[in-house]
């Protein structure tokens, strides 16, 4: 770096000019709440508003396709019991999984560069595009119609996975300018709470289709994605029926509901950190209630399921809840698809590890260790939540955004931040306070 280039110490040091959209700084004296001179709080809120409902409403369809091969699997190893091996079915459940993962990371990219916006119209076309493929799936033979799926659901997940970042972070930005106070439990109940309600979505659609067209035509009911609780159902029914296969599935996605309603009522009350180490341990109390009891417990049908469904609800308790949540509130705008991505491919590359590990497990350990295996996992998720997880405590995410551009500046960048009127250098109006916090990190 030339002398030229080189940014001086009193360069650095913060100024008392106040910037438009910093902390504190009021953008336009005769309505308080605007954000710039562009937009009025009237619109803002309107626009806070309806990006939060339009966030759930894109999560529902990621929930609903999450879940579809719920009850699929059964009806598949049914249909098709000589072609739909496990490793076929593995191969079309993790389609979506590693679609999800790519989705994750370029449409993270993606947000913080073009916009939260263009990601979430590119992402819902995709879903589109990627579910009328699938439901045109066809081969010269029937593991050719499965190959067809595989690709097609990685398109479909592609584009869900892509909605993580994109919805949830713009939900999370909008909450914070709307009602700073209760984001936590607004964030939760327009991203996991339609992401949950997926499950039993699929199932009542499930079941619709599947009256209408009768069990001697399942060939007509075909919703391909990837779970294995209907498998796990199927195998403790009598006789494997898919229709009370597909009534236990739905009180227990019925069950895990209201484990998302708690986890974000308590979230505010106990703290995120808190309350996803709650969450761990439902997993291992319940894992291992029903792992160690398996063989009696599977004789009483709705005992089993009233257990399972509990442990899925801690699950959504604490988990579903707080890492989403977590993830939107570690990071400043800047950079927050970015890292939201990276944060929910990790997650979704754990699922799609035990997707590969469940058919193993079973066959060689038995189905009882499924269960104590996600006992093992709730263990070493309240570790990890113990020791390594930041105790966010829902503060204004401007004061990250703050905390992030004093940052760069401390560190020579000298670029311009923020969009149209609210653009300026960015060190420019930096509160003295924050800007000393980073040069003593230094």
């Amino acid at each position: 770096m030339s002398d030229s280039d080189r940014i001086s110490d009193e360069e650095l040091q913060p100024t008392n000019e106040k910037v438009a959209g910093a902390p504190g700084v009021t953008a336009v004296p005769e309505d308080p709440g605007a954000p710039s001179k562009l937009v009025s709080s009237r619109r803002q809120r309107l626009s806070d508003l309806f990006t939060i409902f339009c966030a759930g409403f894109a999560l529902i369809s990621d929930g609903y396709q999450n879940n579809l091969m719920t009850m699929t699997n059964v009806l598949f190893k049914k249909e098709y019991a000589a072609q739909y091996t496990s490793a076929v079915s593995t191969q079309v459940s993790n389609a979506l999984l590693v679609g999800e993962i790519l989705g994750q990371i370029t449409i993270g990219l993606t947000c913080d560069y073009l916009g939260r916006k263009v990601a979430i119209v590119t992402t819902t076309a995709l879903i589109v595009i990627g579910g009328i493929l699938a439901t045109a799936s066809n081969g010269v033979t029937i593991l050719g119609m499965f190959w067809m799926l595989t690709v097609c659901r990685g398109i479909v997940g592609f584009g869900t996975g892509g909605e993580y970042p994109a919805s949830s972070t713009s939900a999370s930005e909008a909450a914070n300018e709307y009602t700073l106070k209760q984001r936590g439990p607004v964030f939760i109940l327009v991203t996991n709470l339609p992401l949950s309600f997926g499950g039993p979505l699929a199932v009542i659609v499930f079941l619709i289709v599947i009256s209408a067209a009768g069990q001697n035509h399942l060939s007509t009911v075909t919703f391909p994605n990837g779970v294995f609780s209907g498998v796990i159902i199927s195998s403790v029914v009598p006789n494997a029926d898919i229709i009370k296969t597909a009534e236990y599935q739905l009180l227990l996605g019925s069950i895990a509901l209201p484990g998302v309603l708690i986890g974000a009522w308590l979230c505010n009350r106990l703290g995120r950190k808190n309350v996803m180490m709650l969450g761990f341990s439902g997993y291992l109390v319940f894992g291992l209630i029903i792992g160690c009891a398996y063989n009696q417990i599977t004789k009483i049908i709705p005992l089993f399921i009233i257990f399972y469904g509990l442990m899925l609800s801690f699950g959504n308790l604490g988990p579903g809840d707080m890492l989403g949540l977590l993830s939107s509130e570690s990071y400043a705008t800047a950079v927050r698809g970015t890292c939201y991505g990276i944060s929910a491919a990790l997650g979704k590359t754990g699922a799609a590890v035990g997707t590969e590990a469940f058919t193993p497990i079973q066959n060689n350990l038995g189905k009882r260790w499924t269960f104590i295996v996600a006992a093992i996992c709730g263990v070493a998720g309240i570790l990890v939540t113990f020791f390594f997880v930041k105790d966010v405590k829902g503060d204004d995410l401007a004061n990250e955004d703050e905390a992030f551009r004093a940052y760069l500046v401390a560190h020579g960048w000298d670029g311009e931040m923020g969009e149209d009127d609210l653009k300026a250098l960015a060190d420019e109006g930096i509160p003295p306070a924050v800007f000393g916090a980073e040069e003593a990190k230094m």
